[in-house]
């Protein structure tokens, strides 16, 4: 039973993960760990980083409000002189050029003027506007692209990371399977172990077949001797008869007390070889059972050193086992855990949404009163063209400022076309880097889960660890007792026979004592022939 355990629990050790393979996860652990905990730090680092940026651009979005608020006056301005000069080029289109031919134009002709201007002043107005939306546009996009290319490098340095590491377990996963073709396979293993276990059970099974014919064998022995015996009383008994019809041919007193002495002497002599006999059987006996015992001793001496090597190593790897909790303990003292790293990381992410949410709520609130504002300054400036056409008839060189004004016209929309096509250029990089940090993010996001499955695997691994372990030192007591069993059986076993090996001595020492007693007693006395037999019978 005791051996059958044993063999158990080295298949349940050979199942068992080795030291090395659990160094070289724990090694894993704490290398994710680390890159995990730098990843945790970078995306603070950036946070706060975005937050600075945040501020830098609320306060440079006030400055380009101020700025854009002074080119507002200075545009109504320009606006005003080229109003006026528009209306002079038409009068002098229409061959008014004193001052009484202005004084006779009727006031249909002059709102239908001033209705002209005042169209071009606003497409004028809008083109500008639009120039100028597409300037800001243009470099709210060059900020986009220079914060996407920072982000890409960012994302660029921790790929170049992951790559690292993906290389450095491929490499580990080559060692790996250069350790796993080196070795043998778990069946082959399994199928040498079994026939090593049926080989010894063979050998165990021939020993006792060895040992039954020795027994046998032993045993014919001494029927062989014990035949020999009673051929040799047989033949003092036929040498006493022979002895006896001489003195029955004698017919003699002193004769017939020799020849009774004679077969007295023939009787103790069978007697004293049947007791040598038996002494002998209980001699063949009493070595047996030491036999046996030696036997029982050595398996117990054996099973004892199996049970203190299995303590040793069950030992050693508990030790193992506490000295990485400890390292793990010292290492991890004072850091945050996972568990509260990543709610830290969902609210950063969250925050980071509500933030994007409101950007783009202030961004929308910002547009609605950059229209609101265009429209007031659209109303402001026809009420001030207005005016300046009434002002600019009276004058005589509004043809000029007409045409200053169409020339411009054309410049802005030149310029207009060209940041149009800047501006669709831009928007399609920033799609494809938009696309890019996308993939990343989506990369990054799975590392961080495969990071976080590990460890749970990790933690699961080690509690059941330490489980086998309890079990494996459960085992162990529950075998150390049994053997104290067999040893305390054996023990009471071998005190039995000693016991009766010593009443074996002792009834033989005492015959032996009694037959020496009759031997010198019957030369001396003849007439105690009834005291001999009566010790002979007893």
């Amino acid at each position: 039973m005791a051996t059958f355990k044993i063999a158990a629990l080295q298949k349940a050790l050979e199942d068992s993960i080795p030291v090395s393979e659990l160094d070289r996860t724990n090694k894993k652990l704490h290398e994710v760990t680390e890159k995990y905990r730098d990843h945790l730090e970078k995306g603070n680092s950036l946070v706060s980083k975005a937050e600075a940026l945040t501020g830098l651009e609320e306060e440079v979005k006030h400055q380009t409000e101020d700025n854009d608020s002074l080119r507002r006056t200075l545009e109504t301005e320009k606006e005003k002189l080229h109003a006026l000069e528009a209306a002079l080029e038409d009068l002098h289109r229409r061959g008014v050029t004193d001052g009484t031919e202005i004084k006779g134009i009727t006031d249909g002709d002059a709102i239908t003027i001033s209705k002209k201007i005042t169209t071009l002043e606003m497409k004028e107005l809008n083109e500008r506007q639009r120039a100028e939306h597409a300037v800001r546009m243009y470099e709210q996009q060059k900020s986009i692209l220079h914060n996407l290319e920072e982000r890409n490098k960012d994302l660029e340095e921790k790929f170049s990371q992951i790559t690292k590491s993906n290389l450095e377990l491929q490499k580990i996963e080559r060692e790996l399977r250069d350790e796993l073709t080196n070795s043998v396979t778990k069946e082959v293993s399994d199928a040498d172990r079994k026939k090593i276990s049926s080989l010894e059970e063979e050998e165990i099974k021939l020993k006792q077949e060895i040992s039954k014919l020795k027994e046998i064998s032993e045993v014919a022995t001494s029927q062989v001797k014990s035949l020999e015996t009673l051929q040799l009383s047989r033949e003092k008994e036929n040498a006493s008869l022979r002895q006896q019809l001489l003195d029955f041919q004698i017919q003699s007193d002193e004769k017939t007390i020799i020849g009774k002495l004679h077969r007295h002497i023939v009787q103790l002599q069978v007697s004293e070889g049947t007791a040598v006999r038996k002494y002998e059987e209980v001699k063949k006996k009493v070595s047996k059972t030491e036999a046996l015992v030696l036997r029982l001793e050595q398996k117990l001496d054996d099973k004892n050193q199996t049970i203190y090597h299995n303590r040793k190593e069950a030992q050693d790897k508990s030790n193992h086992l506490k000295k990485n909790l400890q390292d793990l303990r010292l290492q991890f003292a004072g850091a945050i855990p996972l568990t509260r790293q990543e709610k830290f990381s969902h609210n950063m992410m969250q925050l980071q949404q509500d933030k994007s949410k409101l950007e783009m709520e202030l961004k929308k609130v910002k547009e609605e009163r950059y229209q609101v504002e265009e429209k007031l300054a659209v109303l402001e400036l026809q009420h001030r063209s207005l005016q300046d056409l009434i002002a600019t008839l009276k004058d005589g060189r509004g043809a000029a400022k007409v045409m200053e004004w169409h020339s411009k016209l054309d410049a802005v929309r030149i310029e207009e076309l060209k940041h149009k096509r800047l501006n669709s250029k831009l928007q399609q990089q920033t799609q494809y880097l938009e696309g890019i940090i996308r993939s990343n993010e989506a990369m990054v996001a799975d590392l961080e889960a495969d990071n976080v499955h590990q460890t749970k695997d990790f933690e699961e691994k080690q509690l059941r660890w330490e489980h086998r372990e309890v079990e494996l030192e459960r085992t162990i007591g529950r075998l150390e007792g049994q053997a104290a069993e067999i040893a305390g059986a054996a023990s009471k076993r071998n005190q039995e026979l000693e016991k009766h090996v010593r009443q074996a001595e002792q009834t033989i020492i005492a015959r032996d004592k009694l037959i020496a007693e009759l031997r010198l007693r019957m030369p001396a006395t003849a007439d105690r022939d009834e005291i001999i037999l009566s010790a002979t019978s007893k």
